[in-house]
Order: structure tokens, then sequence, then C-alpha cells
């Protein structure tokens, strides 16, 4: 018997988190996501619409995700991207977007020449703000950066990577329908087979297996509330970080981040209410901040960072899913509509519908600069860049066996 323990995380993005470095087993983790999305919608389709109750429809966009350059660095590293690992970029459709045309037709209403911003100039008073561990950090990271452009081509400056194969999804009705696909195998299998969910706070694995075992396997999916597990405190080398995302819709519109439907199939798209809607089969944005587009009604823009939660401020964080208070939506949204209606200015036709905040487990930094991955004392630790659950699931799963001892 296996327990999956989790406190459930848009995007299924290509299998690099930034432009420097790919993601371990990146390309792989990224195929296995999108067999279980589609595991996910087979088994939304076949409960039909009284079996498949709560789950949003369409929950899967395969419209793409397009990253804009926003600075000339970017634009440089995204040729070398490309030219880094030409199979992943192959297998996620992966392409340089060059000219200001075609990036302004990928997405109508994007305005190149304000997507790149002139970098600001360093003062004396900002460096002496910089810890002296920031600053070797960060020279570090410089004279990476440098060797590794030194081993790559460089190819023409970039205004954009548009990744074809790029998948937006609903998270909430996702996890539904993925659980969904788990007891209908279950009903298939042998005699005896079962999935069961249980909601119940665990606070210590021994406790659990004691009560409730034997377990053949227990995984943890906890995110950020790994703290809060007596076995796990402290063992892992994590910073959490807390940020805000905005559920927004066209003003007007009659959409909301609620919508249900059962007759939209997963590429469709909506119409826009009287505030303009989202172009039609356009790609999400990446970036700081990003732009989840879920179809023409509704998207969702994030996200702030702040770090430094203690796991007990994370804990309790995830439990408040929905910003009720005014004034800490409204500093929310302050933060992040100005740069996201500057990545995409017909977002100034939008309203907020509501606002969510969250906590990413991040891993400690290296000496390298670069977050720690890998196995620690026999546990997996991946970078938390929003997309774990969704992308490393299938892997993760099965890591257990793999991972024997420390690393």
């Amino acid at each position: 018997m296996q327990l999956h323990v989790a406190a459930p995380a848009e995007t299924i993005p290509p299998p690099q988190p930034t432009l420097q470095q790919m993601l371990w087993r990146g390309l792989e983790a990224f195929e296995t996501a999108l067999e279980l999305v589609q595991a996910a919608e087979a088994a939304a389709a076949a409960a039909g619409p009284a079996g498949a109750e709560g789950i949003r429809q369409p929950f899967v966009w395969r419209t793409g995700m397009l990253r804009p350059a926003r600075s000339a660095k970017q634009a440089a590293d995204i040729s070398r991207f490309l030219a880094a690992d030409p199979a992943s970029a192959a297998a996620a459709h992966a392409e340089a977007v060059t000219e200001p045309a075609n990036l302004s037709a990928l997405v109508p209403g994007l305005q190149p020449e304000l997507l790149i911003a002139p970098e600001p100039p360093k003062t004396e008073a900002a460096a002496a703000e910089q810890s002296p561990a920031a600053v070797q950090r960060r020279r570090q990271q410089a004279k990476q950066q440098q060797q590794r452009q030194h081993q790559l081509p460089a190819g023409p400056p970039a205004l954009g990577l548009m990744v074809h194969a790029g998948t937006t999804i609903h998270p909430e009705s996702y996890m539904r329908a993925l659980w969904l696909a788990c007891q209908q195998l279950a009903a298939n299998s042998s005699p005896g087979s079962a999935a069961a969910l249980r909601q119940a706070r665990v606070t210590s694995l021994r406790q659990l297996h004691a009560a409730e075992g034997p377990f053949d396997a227990v995984v943890v999916a906890a995110g950020a509330a790994v703290g809060s597990i007596a076995e796990l405190q402290g063992l892992l080398p994590m910073e959490l970080c807390h940020g805000y995302s905005l559920d927004m819709r066209p003003a007007g519109s009659f959409y909301s981040g609620d919508e249900r439907s059962s007759s939209a199939g997963s590429n469709s798209s909506s119409g826009a209410g009287s505030g303009g809607g989202y172009p039609a089969g356009a790609p999400s944005l990446l970036g700081s901040p990003y732009i989840a587009a879920h179809g023409s009604g509704s998207a969702v823009v994030g996200a702030t960072k702040r770090h430094g939660l203690t796991p007990a401020e994370a804990f309790d964080q995830l439990s408040r899913p929905i910003v009720r208070d005014a004034a800490e939506a409204a500093a929310a949204a302050a933060e992040l509509l100005p740069p996201a209606r500057q990545l995409w200015p017909p977002l100034d036709g939008w309203e907020v519908d509501r606002v969510r905040a969250g906590v990413r487990a991040l891993p400690l930094r290296g000496a390298d600069g670069e977050r720690l991955r890998g196995c620690f004392r026999w546990l997996p630790l991946m970078p938390g860049y929003g997309l774990c659950l969704v992308c490393f699931g299938r892997i993760l799963g099965a890591f257990p066996q793999a991972c024997q001892g420390p690393q």
C-alpha cells in the first residue's frame, strides 16, 4: 500500500526555469506531466457532467507559452538557451521570436517597444546595502554565466521565446480530475484495489504509520508545509517564499474564477465581455509578472515574492488561499498590475476578481549561487518553481526506490 501526503500547487512550462540552466530531468518531467494531464482530461470526460462536478471545463489550454525578453540580457540568453539543448527545444517546439511584428501577432495587444527597459544605473548607495554574501554570490553567477556564454554560440538577440507545446491548466480542476482518474483506475483494477481520500492533519510520519499503517511507501508532497511534519523539521535546506496572484476577468464581463461548464473542449476559448477578452488561441505569457490565460474570459497574474517565512507562518497561510482583507488585496494588486499592464496593455480593461496567496518552498542556494537539488538524506529535493507538483509528481512518485543513499 502506498500513501501520498499532500498539501496542493498554473502553467506547465518548457523545461527551463531560467534562461541559464536546465531543470533536472526537465524534458522527462515535461513529457510525463502532459501524460498526466491527458489522463485527467480522459477521466473527466468519462465521468460526464454529473460525475465531474466541481471540475471546470475546459481546465486545460494548449495554446503555448511566450516568454518575452524583458532586458537585453534575456534577449541574448534566449538564443543561447536554444543552442544549449536543441533536443529539449525541439521536443517543446520552442523557437526564438526575432521580429516585433511576429511578437505582436502571437499576442495581439503586445507592444514590443514597451518590453525591454533600459538597465537602471547602479548607485554606490545601492551597492553598499548589499550583503557580502550576496555580492559574492552574484560575482560567482556572473563568472559562470560568462563561461557558459563562451561555450555556446551567440545567435542574434531574440525578442521572445515561443514554446508551442506549453500548456496552461486550472490547478484546482486539474487536481480534482487527476484524483478522479485514480478512482477510475482503482475501480477497473483487480479486486481489493481502492483509491481513498482522507483529509487530516499529519504532524508525524511515525504516528501515521502506527495509527494507519503499515505502508509500503509514504510520499510527502507537502511543499512549503513540509516543516510541519516532525520527522522533516529542519532536515531540508529550504527557504519559504510568500506570493500573491490575481484572478482577473474583462471589466463588465460575466466570467469569474469559478466558471463551470461541461460543453467546451480543452482547446476552446470563450468570447469576451465588454472589457475585451484575451485573444483567442494566444499563448500565455511567462516572466515576472506572468499572465496565465484561462481561455478568453479569465486569466491569472502573478506573482509577488516575499522571502523569510517561518514553517508555522507557511502552514497558516496554506489554510487561507483567498485574501479576504481589502487592504491586503489592494496592496497586492497595486504591486502586480502596473508591470502586468506594461507586459500586455489591454489588461488595463480588466478587473480583479479575487486575490490569492500561497507559499513556495525554495531550496537554499549553494556556494555557486545555484539552488540545491538532488537527494538529501534519502529525500528528493527539487527547486520550487511553482511547478514541482505538476511537472515532477509522476517522477517523484517512483523516486524513493531510486534514491538509495545520501548525496
